[in-house]
């Protein structure tokens, strides 16, 4: 006799996390809204160190648009109650304005780690740190160390 696994809790968190990067890397900015709570409290660095649903989408727009090959892949993700951990890599060509730096047509790698808090089928709630400085110094802003 076969029985078939419900998803948990767990499982479900994970699928939004893996729809995030799905919908990012088809450019899909709607299904990417989609995925946030129209609530939505972000917690990350410089200009989004506090901001909305909104401030995060613009900011994710221009990412697209300056990097339209851009990837995400999500390289680990854990989850713990309604909290899913996650680290991801970011890559693409730098083929439009961003961040007030012209194209450099340079191939960035970079990395993010976050904690998402999930209800539903939505983040409601989102730590984030990705490498800017690692950004800025693969697109020449800023001098690497030496």
């Amino acid at each position: 006799m076969t029985t078939s696994r419900q998803p948990t809790t767990g499982d479900k968190a994970k699928a939004v996390l893996r729809k995030l990067a799905d919908t990012f890397n088809k450019k899909d900015i709607k299904g990417f809204e989609s995925v946030y709570s129209p609530n939505l409290v972000y917690h990350g660095t410089g200009e989004l160190a506090r901001a909305t649903r909104r401030d995060f989408v613009e900011f994710v727009s221009a990412m697209m648009a300056a990097f339209p090959d851009a990837k995400v892949t999500p390289d680990d993700l854990t989850v713990e109650g309604d909290r899913v951990t996650y680290r991801m890599t970011v890559t693409g060509t730098h083929r439009g304005a961003f961040m007030g730096i012209p194209p450099t047509n340079k191939t960035i790698t970079i990395r993010t780690i976050g904690i998402a808090r999930v209800s539903g089928d939505q983040i409601v709630e989102e730590w984030e740190n990705f490498d800017e400085m690692g950004l800025l110094q693969q697109l020449g802003a800023i001098p690497k160390a030496a």
